[in-house]
């Protein structure tokens, strides 16, 4: 049952204090800046449906992967941004801001052709992985709610230049034993004829809940609109949303 449609369920001050004394074993320095958005008690106790106990757990697997990997950096922050916006201005993951599906998830739009791994690496891609979703979550009660969903398009993908295996066990890590991130599902459009084998490849690597929540729609670009509204379909995709990628990477650096 895909999540977003499960009643919301408002956090209860118990559930909250007993998370709060649970993580107090985590042997962990987290900075208190840095509990917001996806990195906050009420997103972890969501993703797992008010079992605080689940959820300290994940807690521990984030900051533990967290701050090995970006030490005690503010991930939304311009100053962080900056580190990494070679990558974020590939536009290989855009993020159109408040721009939703059907449901009230936040909307992701990837476009694996901008993937180049002449130029990227898997490390680097999954920095920008963990900036997109971060943000997702950013002042945004209803994506904390929601969670996100993905169009992916594979229009002119080389499997050569534009995938990698440890991008997608690092993917693979991130969604199913790491973030607190809620995948409502990913529509997969103008998949080349390769892809079907390419994914029997791939698909172990992913959690087996992201897994059954990929659809491949081809050539059917219709069929979208059961899943989005116009506006937040791309205008190359049969909708109306135009999202000026490098303005948006613009404002975040300021």
């Amino acid at each position: 049952m895909d999540e977003s449609h499960e009643p919301v369920v408002l956090i209860s001050n118990d559930a909250l204090h007993s998370f709060k004394d649970m993580i107090k074993t985590c042997p962990l320095h987290v900075p208190p800046p840095l509990i917001k958005g996806l990195a906050s008690y009420e997103c972890f106790i969501r993703w797992a449906k008010h079992d605080v106990a689940k959820a300290a757990t994940r807690w521990t697997s984030y900051w533990t992967t967290r701050l090995q990997l970006f030490g005690e950096a503010d991930i939304t922050s311009p100053d962080y941004i900056a580190t990494i916006e070679a990558e974020v201005r590939v536009g290989a993951i855009e993020l159109p801001n408040n721009h939703r599906d059907l449901d009230g998830r936040q909307v992701l739009i990837v476009r694996m052709r901008k993937m180049d791994y002449t130029v990227l690496t898997p490390e680097t891609m999954r920095s920008y992985f963990w900036f997109v979703l971060h943000k997702a979550y950013e002042d945004s009660p209803e994506t904390l709610e929601k969670g996100i969903i993905a169009i992916n398009d594979m229009n002119d993908l080389d499997k050569g230049k534009n995938i990698r295996l440890q991008t997608i066990k690092y993917l693979g890590n991130s969604v199913g034993d790491v973030l607190p991130v809620r995948v409502g599902g990913v529509r997969v459009v103008r998949q080349p004829w390769f892809f079907s084998a390419v994914f029997s490849v791939l698909s172990p690597f992913l959690p087996s809940k992201l897994v059954s929540r990929v659809k491949f729609l081809g050539n059917d670009l219709e069929a979208l609109k059961e899943t989005f509204p116009a506006s937040s379909i791309p205008t190359e995709l049969g909708g109306t949303l135009v999202h000026d990628h490098d303005a948006w990477v613009d404002g975040l650096l300021k």
